[in-house]
């Protein structure tokens, strides 16, 4: 699982959520990524199970979105 730092302006509503992006194709990681880390914290995971995995230890999303 792959965690990117916040990137431009954040807001403070905003500054402590965490988004899990779940994919298994490369591209729409990088894309949703790119769009979301400008106001979210955002991780990454490339399957169901990889984000399972990362959530029972210790990683809760605010957000989880798969494509």
């Amino acid at each position: 699982m792959d965690e990117t730092p916040n990137a431009g302006r954040e807001t403070s509503d905003h500054a402590a959520a965490t988004i899990l992006v779940v994919d298994d194709e490369p591209t729409n990681l990088m894309v949703l990524t790119a769009v979301l880390q400008r106001h979210f914290r955002v991780r990454s995971a490339r399957s169901g199970s990889e984000a399972l995995a990362a959530i029972k230890t210790g990683v809760v999303p605010h957000l989880i979105c798969s494509t």
